[in-house]
């Protein structure tokens, strides 16, 4: 049998490449190079803070995703890093339940609530910028990264993008009484 050299660069190379099915022979087949992979899509979380992020994309100097910062505040762009790996090297990777509870917490910061209205995100395919209630429990499907009340089928929250909590502003009895006066008289 010959042996052959082959890098770590090139097995990623032809890892990313590859189905499934081959993914799962050269993960057996080099399982020290699978040890820590950056993935794009997957969560990430500090060891040192409470900094999470979603990766969507990086390179050797430059990362991008959204996320909480360890401030907690949502931020939705790209950095720059010195060394991706010496960075990634710090990190591990986020459970979904992890995941849920910071985008639950953030859902709640902005405001969605059972009874309250919404516009969806406007990176749906379907987005159409009408109000919609909020009812039911928060669900979140991580597969896609998705946000949504069970009660209705739209989303609050979709792969990186809010939707925006609508002020209804409820009228006085006197604006209600005035708008029925004027209708009463208009006959």
């Amino acid at each position: 049998m010959e042996v052959y050299n082959i890098t770590k660069e090139q097995i990623l190379e032809g890892h990313d490449a590859a189905c499934n099915e081959w993914k799962k022979k050269i993960e057996n087949w080099f399982p020290d190079v699978f040890k820590h992979v950056i993935q794009k899509g997957k969560v990430y979380k500090s060891l040192d803070n409470d900094f999470i992020f979603l990766l969507t994309d990086y390179n050797s100097t430059d990362v991008e995703g959204y996320g909480f910062l360890q401030s907690g505040n949502w931020f939705d762009r790209s950095w720059n890093v010195t060394n991706t790996k010496g960075f990634f090297s710090n990190y591990r990777e986020a459970t979904e339940e992890e995941w849920f509870e910071v985008l639950q917490s953030e859902s709640k910061r902005r405001g969605f609530k059972v009874g309250g209205y919404f516009i969806e995100p406007k990176n749906m395919f379907s987005y159409d910028g009408l109000e919609r209630e909020i009812r039911g429990e928060l669900q979140f499907n991580n597969s896609n990264d998705l946000l949504k009340f069970d009660k209705t089928s739209s989303l609050i929250f979709n792969q990186g993008v809010w939707g925006t909590v609508v002020n209804k502003r409820i009228p006085t009895q006197e604006e209600i009484d005035m708008v029925l006066e004027y209708l009463k008289n208009k006959k």
